[in-house]
């Protein structure tokens, strides 16, 4: 959930359990970095299925979140109408840095599935290793998300 109390849908992709990376695991300890990969748009939407930048950073210990923020499309005009809040998107920033902070800390929010066994424990990603990328408005979010969040949010 946002701030606002808004259902924010995000899809969670990680490393498979035993790494393929020799000694990733033994040799860092604790959280794995994570990546916020945000979709472009703004009204288009991320979906469940074979991403080549996920499974690229996965297959390198990352983990990644990637956020359907408020006026993504595929989830009804209420929805896609609630992005566009004449504050250029703030809101949909909001949704990013409310995700973001909830997989790295799990303080905040709540978090729902229809599998608990297949979620891992929060938090999610390490917080000193919190990275985000996009391309188009995603490129846009990562650029307002590196300058106008807490400074040392995202660590790149």
């Amino acid at each position: 959930k946002a701030r606002d109390g808004e259902d924010i849908l995000c899809y969670l992709s990680r490393t498979p359990e035993i790494n393929m990376m020799k000694g990733y695991q033994q040799d860092r300890p604790g959280q794995p970095p994570m990546v916020m990969v945000i979709h472009g748009g703004p009204q288009a939407r991320d979906s469940w299925g074979y991403n080549p930048v996920c499974q690229f950073l996965c297959s390198r210990g990352f983990r990644v979140l990637q956020v359907n923020y408020r006026g993504s499309s595929g989830f009804g005009a209420r929805f896609l109408r609630l992005g566009m809040d004449g504050e250029f998107f703030r809101s949909m920033q909001a949704d990013i840095v409310d995700a973001a902070r909830y997989a790295t800390s799990g303080s905040e929010g709540e978090f729902v599935t229809e599998n608990d066994d297949d979620v891992p424990e929060l938090p999610w990603g390490d917080p000193s290793k919190l990275a985000i990328l996009g391309g188009s408005f995603g490129g846009y979010s990562a650029l307002w998300g590196m300058t106008s969040t807490d400074p040392g949010f995202y660590k790149c």
